[in-house]
């Protein structure tokens, strides 16, 4: 039960980053809206893949720990590499290194990898590609809001090993990321959509 109330909390904090679900298995399609990505549910369950891809952390790109408007530019493209990893490995460790503890979408994000694994799921495809990360104007120097548009490629996935297979269909989504320069180095501190 703790899986779902994390995953609902996360939901209502960035609905874009996460995906409208259908238990139709006779193929209904989902709502959908241009901003967010979808997911379909069929029956019976499935097992995941025999080979699951090969997945390493990202490393931090030297400009990403450079406090300018190109390091968080270079750092908000690294988080994103980040989560796809993170939920390719299943594993939040990363996520949470390079949060505040006050971001509650890294955080739901993190923990929802974690249960991932906890549970036997898996995660493949789905990743999420920034085409453009752009500052927000008249921010402070050390806290920038950065304007940030993804690609969301289509991929499967399952909470646990007795979910339902779900379809990620591909598409498009914006978020504004904000950013905390902090012990010499970039943290994100809260992802909003956009």
């Amino acid at each position: 039960m703790h899986r779902v109330a994390v995953l609902a909390a996360v939901a209502a904090v960035c609905a874009p980053l996460l995906t409208a679900c259908s238990d139709d298995a006779n193929g209904a399609h989902p709502v959908t809206s241009p901003a967010t990505r979808s997911v379909t549910v069929s029956t019976p369950p499935t097992t995941p893949p025999t080979s699951p891809p090969t997945t390493t952390t990202p490393p931090l790109p030297t400009l990403a720990s450079q406090e300018s408007l190109a390091g968080a530019k270079a750092f908000v493209r690294f988080y994103f590499k980040a989560i796809n990893s993170s939920w390719h490995a299943r594993s939040g460790a990363v996520l949470r290194r390079y949060s505040t503890s006050g971001c509650i979408s890294c955080r739901g994000i993190a923990s929802s990898t974690d249960n991932i694994r906890r549970d036997h799921g898996f995660y493949h495809g789905g990743d999420w590609l920034v085409t453009s990360t752009t500052p927000i104007p008249l921010q402070p120097r050390a806290r920038p809001i950065m304007h940030t548009a993804v690609d969301v490629t289509a991929g499967l996935w399952k909470r646990s090993a007795s979910d339902h297979l779900r379809r990620i269909k591909a598409g498009k989504m914006y978020v504004d990321v904000h950013l905390a320069w902090s012990e010499n180095t970039w943290r994100v501190t809260s992802m909003v959509p956009a």
